[in-house]
């Protein structure tokens, strides 16, 4: 970090659900200087005892800062717990607490040794390169790193929750009550494009703003909500979610709001979405992607990810097509899978228990 900073770039890594990122952003001059110093990382990794006792200690601190002294995420590691109960995905990213005190260097060391070797890794680069230059470095420094026997990253049919499960949390520190709802649905390694797509578009037509449904419903008709959103999931090397969150309005009880969200899902489950709903989400969706490919950012990391978790280049590329093909009757069908037994969860202050 100290060598790409005096380079004037910038440096950081981030793990999610299936993969583990470490990115810089840097001058093309220095392109090389990177790309060798990830090749030392995943070929040379070494690890001292007491830089790994330290830095086990500074993600034990983080846990507590991040998630059991902030309520909303202790909640949402529940909700995860209840959701996925025996798959991968139930896990907290970061472990629990037991779990991190418990490990050791060989620990780390045996896990990089298993997972990071250039084939199972992707290398991603945008900027002022070509891709020849970029291939004759990858060659340079990452051709003579052996191949590893990672194994198959297997995540399973999940169980289908047999009814709704219902969590609640309640803690001193929380000054505003919230309710979420989380699905199991297809993802883009799990299902179809056209799937993934609806369900994109029906998390917009539902939650996607001012001008959503929910949003219209509670917010602005029955004034019992303060917010609302809605959002899919697909980018996932599993199956993907499909999550509604509203911030209840002073005087509404969070447990109230189960049944008006649930009215809204099933009304477009039944009865559709009208064709001017439908082509002024789609436009406001593809109007989205074509600023978000301006971003020398956000383009290649939405591409890495696809990647990483099993999708293709072409589901991206293609995803603009996607979305404009989607039919009232494409949401529609989404609405009737999202209409389906889920975990819910509310948060409230401690005198609401």
């Amino acid at each position: 970090s100290k060598i790409v900073a005096a380079k004037g770039g910038s440096d950081n890594a981030m793990t999610g659900r299936d993969f583990t990122a470490y990115y810089q952003r840097i001058a093309a001059p220095h392109l090389a200087m990177v790309m060798e110093m990830e090749a030392d990382r995943m070929a040379n990794l070494a690890i001292d005892e007491e830089s790994f006792t330290h830095e086990r200690e500074v993600v034990r601190e983080e846990r507590r800062q991040r998630i059991e002294n902030e309520p909303a995420a202790m909640l949402s590691e529940r909700l995860a717990l209840a959701l996925w109960m025996n798959q991968p995905y139930a896990r907290p990213i970061g472990g629990f607490d037991s779990e991190i005190a418990g490990l050791t260097v060989a620990d780390a060391l045996a896990f990089h040794k298993r997972w990071y070797a250039p084939n199972n890794a992707i290398l991603f680069v945008a900027g002022d390169v070509t891709p020849a230059e970029v291939r004759a470095l990858a060659e340079t420094h990452f051709g003579g790193i052996p191949r590893a026997a990672t194994p198959p990253r297997l995540r399973g049919a999940p169980d289908a929750p047999p009814a709704d499960i219902r969590i609640a949390l309640s803690a001193p520190t929380v000054r505003q009550p919230q309710w979420y709802r989380t699905g199991i649905v297809p993802s883009c390694a799990t299902g179809s494009a056209r799937e993934g797509a609806a369900l994109e578009v029906l998390a917009d037509i539902l939650g996607g703003g001012t001008t959503s449904r929910l949003y219209r419903s509670l917010v602005l008709d029955k004034k019992i909500a303060l917010s609302a959103w809605a959002d899919y999931d697909g980018d996932a090397l599993g199956p993907g979610t499909f999550s509604v969150g509203v911030t209840p309005a002073p005087g509404t009880a969070a447990t109230a709001l189960d049944a008006e969200v649930a009215a809204e899902i099933r009304a477009v489950a039944e009865r559709g979405v009208t064709d001017a709903e439908l082509a002024r989400v789609r436009e406001r969706m593809l109007a989205a992607q074509v600023y978000a490919r301006d971003d020398l950012f956000r383009a290649p990391q939405a591409l890495a990810e696809s990647l990483a978790v099993g999708c293709t280049v072409a589901d991206v590329e293609n995803f603009n097509d996607a979305i404009a093909a989607v039919t009232v009757e494409d949401v529609r069908a989404a609405a009737k899978r999202v209409d389906a037994p889920h975990a819910q969860a509310t948060l409230t202050p401690e005198a609401e228990r």
